[in-house]
């Protein structure tokens, strides 16, 4: 069964940000000048250089956690307190290391931001004391991130994606209501303490006694023997490269296109990306609520199965996102003929079926990765971090060159020439499809 109340509340929390983000277009371009959208939309995007201090492991922790809880649920199991003595040693250790990354990025992204939007063509735009509230949020929300994506691995994939459903409609009304009151900047703010209150109730509240429970049977013995520099570190370093790499080459569009041809470009620019990821994260969403069932099947030795089980999470995640991204071209056009003022404020119509088309290959790359990566092994670095660096910098070249469009059509090449046909050659020749 594709669509289970985990899948359900995935796609509620992916069809909502698709309306809201509808309703956000609207707002934006009401009441925010075109100047202030591009720093609303490049705020998002400098704050996701906090992949450079999660450095992948987020991910990383969903699999390994669905590996032990597989005998760590099962009370008949002599490995089941083994296993839960392991999950408390993994809680404390990334615990401890994600409050050293929170301090690192709080830090690093102040500085940053000051310098880069510091030389901005808008001087009227009051952006400092809204920026560092937002780094200092985004940052205890950072150290949040290794619960709940050990909790995704213990299969509470229900419950979370409950919680960032509720997170989701109160981030968007609170927006909303800060920029109508003429909070212009501080909605992002806003919406990071809303994130932050609502993941806050979910780890520190909602699961208070699972973690007790995991950190006391790691107390009824000596420490369980997990060793990060053997578990972990060999597929972190790999996914952590590759992260870093994919920064430049899918974060990085607003924060380029802001800088070389200004705050208005750069508003289109973050309003356009924000929808088509969007888009794409609905139809992940078939996919990613699954990693655990996933790592269950391949744990079990269930290879047939678990091969099976890829096809019909490939051929639902593709439906969804041609669907969905031809309904949000559609609306372009139609902005276009009936509301000019509002598609006025998105790239024109060819630009985004080039994104679409380019974020399509890479979907398909997502999902062949997560069921390799779910074997406890990532030989996609050399590929993963060469193309992402071509990108970056083909990006980075024709986007300041051209503008959007030149970036759209070096996301397109490199994606639909190199990285997909070089993941189809590894995926097969790894054994896991044969």
């Amino acid at each position: 069964m594709l669509i289970d109340r985990s899948v359900a509340l995935a796609l509620a929390l992916r069809v909502w940000q698709f309306l809201a983000g509808g309703l956000s277009l609207w707002v934006v371009s009401q009441f925010f000048t075109p100047e202030l959208q591009g720093f609303y939309y490049t705020f998002s995007g400098l704050l996701s250089i906090q992949t450079f201090f999660d450095l992948g492991l987020t991910g990383i922790l969903t699999f390994v956690a669905s590996h032990e809880w597989a005998a760590a649920r099962d009370e008949t199991q002599e490995a089941h307190l083994m296993a839960r003595q392991r999950l408390g040693e993994l809680v404390i250790r990334t615990r401890r290391w994600y409050g050293m990354c929170a301090v690192a990025f709080a830090g690093t992204a102040a500085l940053v931001g000051a310098w880069f939007f510091s030389g901005a063509d808008a001087e009227n735009v009051e952006w400092l004391f809204p920026w560092l509230s937002a780094v200092v949020l985004a940052s205890l929300s950072l150290w949040l991130a290794p619960s709940i994506g050990i909790l995704e691995g213990c299969n509470y994939v229900a419950t979370v994606n409950a919680y960032r459903l509720a997170q989701a409609v109160f981030g968007n009304i609170a927006v909303w209501c800060v920029i109508l009151l003429g909070g212009g900047l501080w909605a992002v703010a806003v919406s990071a303490a809303v994130r932050l209150g609502v993941e806050g109730v979910l780890v520190l509240h909602r699961f208070a006694p699972f973690w007790a429970s995991l950190l006391s049977a790691r107390d009824e013995r000596a420490a369980a023997p997990f060793s990060w520099k053997r578990e972990l570190l060999p597929l972190q370093w790999r996914i952590a490269v590759q992260s870093i790499a994919a920064w430049f080459a899918l974060q990085a569009y607003t924060p380029i296109i802001f800088k070389y041809h200004g705050a208005v470009v750069g508003g289109q620019m973050g309003m356009t990306w924000t929808a088509i990821t969007t888009i794409q994260l609905a139809a992940y969403a078939w996919t990613q609520t699954r990693i655990p069932e996933m790592g269950r099947l391949i744990s079990e030795g269930r290879a047939e199965e678990s091969r099976r089980f890829l096809r019909r999470l490939m051929a639902a995640t593709l439906s969804v996102y041609v669907l969905a991204s031809s309904a949000f071209l559609l609306l372009i056009l139609l902005l276009g003929q009936y509301v000019p003022a509002i598609a006025s404020r998105v790239l024109d119509p060819f630009t985004v079926l080039l994104f679409e088309i380019g974020m399509g290959l890479t979907l398909v790359v997502y999902v062949l990765g997560v069921y390799v990566r779910a074997h406890k092994t990532d030989p996609f670095l050399r590929i993963g971090v060469s193309t992402s660096l071509l990108m970056g910098l083909l990006v980075w070249w024709l986007g300041a060159e051209i503008g959007p469009r030149g970036a759209a059509l070096a996301h397109i090449g490199v994606t639909g020439l190199l990285l997909l046909p070089a993941c189809v050659v590894i995926f097969r020749r790894t054994g896991v499809h044969r």
